[in-house]
C-alpha cells in the first residue's frame, strides 16, 4: 500500500517537473490517443445515430402533434451532432495519419479535441440522465464518468479538471431539472463515483505511462545493439556487414533513378611494414587517424565504411560520372594531408593510399558482388601501376591518377 502511495506521488512529481522525458513519452501515447479519439468518435455518432432512429420513430406515429414535433426535433438535432461528431473522428484519423507520416501535431490541439470529445459525451450522459429521464437515477452518466477517459492518457490534473466539470455540470443539471428525492440519491451516488473515477484513471495513465516507458527504452536499447553491431570499433567507422548491406540498398535505389552508384575501395599502401616497424599500437592509430579522415567525408552525404584490416569503401551517388575521380581525389588528399610518418614504404615518406572506384548507372544485370568486384579490381590495377595512385572504371572507360610524388 505505501509502495502504491509512493508510486502516485512520483507520478505526480514527474507530471509537475515537466521532464524532458515526460514530453517524449506523452508525444509517443498522443498518437494513441489519436486513434482512441478516432475510435471513441466512430462508437459515439453510431450511438447517437441509434438514439436519434429510436427517438424519432415513436414520435412519427404519435397522434399528438407536438410531442411528435419535438420528438422529430431532438432526432434531428442528435442526427446532426452524430454527423459531426463522425466528422471529428475521421478529422482524429486524419491527423494521426499526418503523425506517422512525420508530421508535428500540436500538444494543444490534442488537449483540446480530447475536451471537445470528453465534453459532448458528458452532455449525451447529462442529457440521458436528467433531461430525459427526470424521475430515475443516472446510472448511464456515471457509467459515462468512470469510463470515458480510460481510452486517453494525460495529466492527472488534466483529468481530474475534466472529471471535476463533468461532476459540477451534472450536479447543476440535477438540482434544476429533477425532484429532490432524486436529486439528493445522484449526488450522493456521485460522492461515491467520483474518487472511483480519479482513482481509476489515475492508475490507468500510470499503467500506460509505464507501458510506454518500458517500451521505449526497449527501442532505445535495440537500436544502441545495432548501432554496436554495425560500427567498427577501432575507427568508429561502419563495419563490412553493414557496408554490404547498404551497397544493396543503394543498388535498389539507382535501379530507379538516373544517378550514378559510386563505389570506392581504399587500401593503405605497405601497411604491413608499417606495422611490422612501428608496432600494431602505431598501426591501429594510424587506421583510427585515416579512419577520422574519412569520416570528415560523411558530412558532404558520402558513406564511409572499414571493410578489412587496413581496406576502406566510400558509397555516394554522382549525377555525372567524371565527378567520380574528384572525390577519390579528395579522399586521397585527405590522407595524405595527415602527414602520418611511413619510413619503409617505397614510394612516399608519409602514408600513401591506393584507390579503386567503380562507377555504375544501375540495371536488374547488377548486383552487389558485380560491382564489388570490379572496384576490387580497379584497386588491385593501381596497385599495379605503382600504388599512391586511383583506377577509375566507368563502364567501357577507365581513368587513371597518379599520386603524390615521393618526398
Amino acid at each position: 500500500m505505501k509502495t502504491n502511495i509512493l508510486n502516485l506521488f512520483n507520478l505526480w512529481r514527474y507530471y509537475k517537473l515537466k521532464h524532458t522525458d515526460y514530453h517524449r513519452y506523452m508525444e509517443k501515447q498522443f498518437v494513441q490517443n489519436l486513434r482512441s479519439l478516432w475510435f471513441m468518435g466512430l462508437c459515439l455518432a453510431a450511438f447517437l445515430f441509434i438514439f436519434a432512429i429510436m427517438t424519432a420513430v415513436p414520435f412519427i406515429y404519435n397522434v399528438h402533434i407536438v410531442m411528435a414535433r419535438r420528438g422529430i426535433y431532438i432526432a434531428a438535432i442528435t442526427f446532426v451532432i452524430a454527423i459531426g461528431i463522425m466528422f471529428f473522428a475521421f478529422f482524429s484519423r486524419h491527423k494521426y495519419n499526418q503523425y506517422r507520416q512525420g508530421r508535428h501535431i500540436s500538444n494543444k490541439l490534442i488537449y483540446s479535441l480530447i475536451i471537445i470529445l470528453y465534453t459532448i459525451i458528458m452532455l449525451s450522459g447529462i442529457y440521458l440522465s436528467v433531461w430525459s429521464n427526470p424521475n430515475g437515477h443516472a446510472v448511464i452518466f456515471m457509467v459515462f464518468l468512470i469510463c470515458a477517459l480510460f481510452p486517453i492518457t494525460s495529466s492527472p490534473g488534466f483529468n481530474l479538471s475534466l472529471i471535476a466539470s463533468a461532476a459540477i455540470a451534472f450536479s447543476i443539471s440535477a438540482v434544476l431539472y429533477k425532484n429532490p428525492s432524486e436529486w439528493i440519491m445522484d449526488l450522493l451516488n456521485l460522492l461515491t463515483v467520483v474518487p472511483v473515477a480519479v482513482a481509476s484513471n489515475w492508475y490507468i495513465s500510470l499503467y500506460k505511462m509505464s507501458a510506454t516507458v518500458n517500451e521505449i527504452r526497449l527501442e532505445e536499447e535495440r537500436g544502441n545493439y545495432r548501432d554496436e553491431s554495425t560500427i567498427d570499433e577501432l575507427t568508429q567507422l561502419k563495419n563490412r556487414q553493414n557496408f554490404m548491406q547498404t551497397l544493396q540498398r543503394c543498388l535498389v535505389t539507382t535501379r530507379f533513378d538516373d544517378k550514378f552508384l559510386c563505389l570506392a575501395i581504399i587500401d593503405i599502401d605497405y601497411f604491413k611494414q608499417y606495422n611490422d616497424y612501428y608496432g600494431h599500437l602505431q598501426g591501429d592509430e594510424c587506421l583510427r587517424s585515416i579512419g577520422e579522415a574519412l569520416s570528415n567525408l560523411q558530412k558532404t552525404g558520402i558513406y564511409a565504411a572499414r571493410i578489412g584490416g587496413e581496406e576502406f569503401a566510400l558509397l555516394w551517388f554522382e549525377k555525372d560520372k567524371n565527378r567520380a575521380k574528384d572525390t577519390a581525389l579528395i579522399a586521397q588528399q585527405n590522407i595524405w594531408s595527415l602527414k602520418i610518418p611511413h619510413k619503409t614504404s617505397e614510394i612516399s615518406s608519409y602514408i600513401t593510399v591506393s584507390i579503386g572506384v567503380q562507377v555504375t548507372l544501375c540495371d536488374a544485370h547488377n548486383n552487389t558482388l558485380m560491382i564489388y568486384n570490379a572496384a576490387d579490381k580497379a584497386l588491385y590495377e593501381a596497385k599495379e601501376r605503382g600504388r599512391n595512385g586511383i583506377v577509375v572504371y566507368g563502364g567501357d572507360e577507365k581513368t587513371y591518377i597518379p599520386g603524390k610524388p615521393k618526398i
